[in-house]
């Protein structure tokens, strides 16, 4: 291991997305118990059940996004039934529902173990927060922002349909569509010249990858891979995911193409990204969600009867009841 976070590495020439891919025939059946997996990823540490947030920090100060919520710290989580977990069941991160509220209570926690270079992160949800004036998202975060970059691997605000991946980094880190199989939206990472919107793919190939669409079909298994060669993210929807995944010994080089990858060419990972935590949030409005672009943009105005996101957010609080995560599991390889 590169860090005291990591159980184990990969080799960057045979984990690469650059290395010729097998296509996957694997299907959500268990595994046979006569297949032959690879173990060159061994697995470290794994959040699952009834010591899910173990390990984790309960971020309770204001929201640098600008959200209109209140991050509760584990205790008032707790207390106000807005975290549930236990041994055989998903860890569950929910908004609070009350009406007519300053600020939504809502959920963001930090890994407090970072990881760098040869890492693989799984996170098996069943269910992620959706609808008007929602902003969730799971993603990673180094220190210095931007200067220890950031890897947003699920993400999206209001009506979204797709999940969008996006770096956001240091000036000179750039993307481009080579070996990604989704649709490059931003090719600066730059958090200066580029405006803060990052280098971005959108999943491009599923319909299941974002809010309800995710919701309905029971989810599935993201994966963000951070090797010498670069970064790469894939989805893989509950039907679909790979029989090594469900084994323990997942296997990317034999996956389909990543729908997002940021080669070291362009964007040396090693240079912009270091000391990463891995983080689950659910905010509201703030820059981007509650942006007149997004929000109106998204027929959310039309739908709610709200021309501003923070007044919707503010009042209904039965709006919000779908508004929470169902995490199965976290796993670092």
């Amino acid at each position: 291991s590169n860090s005291t976070t990591t159980a184990a590495t990969s080799s960057s020439s045979s984990s690469s997305v650059e290395a010729e891919h097998t296509s996957s025939t694997s299907s959500s059946q268990a595994p046979s118990a006569t297949a032959e997996y690879s173990d060159q990823w061994k697995q470290g540490r794994v959040h699952q059940g009834a010591s899910f947030f173990d390990g984790w920090d309960f971020w309770a100060n204001a929201d640098p996004t600008h959200g209109t919520v209140r991050f509760q710290d584990y205790q008032s989580a707790l207390n106000n039934g807005l975290i549930e977990f236990g041994d055989g069941k998903p860890a569950i991160m929910r908004s609070g529902t009350h009406d007519n509220v300053d600020m939504r209570n809502g959920i963001r926690i930090h890994d407090k173990e970072v990881f760098n270079v040869n890492t693989l992160l799984l996170m098996d949800a069943s269910h992620m927060p959706v609808g008007c004036g929602v902003w969730p998202a799971w993603w990673a975060n180094g220190p210095n922002w931007p200067y220890g970059g950031e890897i947003d691997i699920l993400e999206g605000v209001n009506n979204q349909a797709r999940n969008q991946a996006t770096l956001h980094t240091g000036e000179g880190c750039y993307a481009s569509s080579t070996i990604a199989s989704g649709q490059l939206l931003h090719d600066n990472c730059g958090v200066v010249n580029g405006d803060n919107t990052g280098c971005g793919f959108a999943d491009t190939n599923s319909d299941n990858s974002y809010g309800y669409g995710f919701n309905g079909n029971g989810g599935g298994v993201y994966a963000m891979q951070w090797v010498q060669t670069g970064i790469s993210v894939w989805f893989f929807p509950r039907n679909a995911i790979p029989d090594d995944i469900t084994a323990g010994h997942p296997m990317p080089w034999t996956w389909q193409a990543p729908f997002a990858h940021w080669s070291s060419s362009t964007c040396p990972t090693n240079q912009y990204f270091n000391n990463n935590n891995a983080i689950f949030d659910i905010t509201f409005c703030g820059d981007w969600a509650g942006s007149d672009g997004a929000w109106r943009g998204s027929g959310c105005a039309d739908q709610t009867g709200y021309g501003s996101c923070s007044d919707y957010v503010r009042a209904v609080g039965s709006a919000f009841n779908d508004a929470y995560w169902a995490v199965n599991y976290v796993k670092y390889f």
